[in-house]
């Protein structure tokens, strides 16, 4: 065989096998195709039977910036859940670290609007669900939806307080009672302004003769008319004196 046929012989056998190559990079691509299309058929059907059952809050979800993230994108895979809700119960995410999949600086962003935080700044004391609505991360969990009796989401950036509060008569009133409505602040602490009362008859509707409630009664005609109740009493503990 002359050098010139070798040559050829071994072209033809460097394009066989590139082909070869070629055919089953393709065929194994399709395959990874077929699966992925089968896993977003199941994804979806899935998400369909959560609505069965989660109706209320898969509402929420669709008018929340959380409509494209699917439930099993937070709650894991849940097709035996679907099945068997009893048997098989999903996993309910609701540490800092599980948003932060998503929303920390070195998460992934799903897409332009997914919103980054720095979750070493940002209320670094308590988990995200503790103020964010989960399925709804734009209502906070302490703006309208909060309880009248429930400060803890107060508590976790003004942490400072609860020793003054614990050592007076007002530990059992609501940082609503008295500061709400917080809903503007708890979207934009540096920004919202949250109502911070000073007027004597503000502290009358609770505190003045006749008001209602087992609270101490003053006589506001008498006791230290011409000046503000803040002016001498500690808000949080006003049994201390300034």
């Amino acid at each position: 065989m002359s050098k010139k046929t070798t040559k050829i012989v071994i072209v033809l056998a460097v394009l066989v096998v590139l082909v070869i190559i070629g055919l089953l990079s393709t065929g194994s691509f399709s395959g990874q195709k077929e699966t992925e299309l089968k896993e977003n058929h199941i994804r979806k059907s899935v998400t369909l039977k959560c609505k069965l059952c989660h109706a209320e809050l898969d509402s929420v979800r669709t008018k929340s910036p959380h409509e494209k993230v699917g439930c099993q994108d937070c709650h894991g895979v849940g097709e035996k859940h679907a099945s068997n809700p009893l048997g098989h119960v999903l996993v309910k995410p609701g540490k800092r670290e599980d948003c932060g999949e998503c929303h920390s600086f070195a998460g992934v962003r799903k897409d332009k609007t997914t919103k980054h935080i720095d979750l070493e700044k940002h209320n670094n004391k308590g988990p995200c669900i503790g103020c964010h609505n989960p399925h709804s991360t734009g209502l906070m969990l302490g703006g309208s939806e909060m309880k009248s009796g429930d400060s803890r989401v107060c508590q976790m950036c003004h942490s400072n307080m609860l020793p003054v509060l614990a050592k007076g008569k007002h530990s059992s009133v609501a940082c609503l009672a008295c500061h709400g409505p917080a809903d503007r602040h708890l979207k934009g602490p540096a920004r919202g302004t949250i109502p911070k009362p000073s007027e004597r008859s503000f502290c009358g509707k609770c505190h003045a003769t006749g008001s209602a409630g087992g609270a101490k009664k003053i006589d506001l005609k008498e006791h230290n008319p011409d000046g503000k109740c803040i002016e001498c009493h500690i808000a949080h503990n006003p049994l201390e004196f300034k």
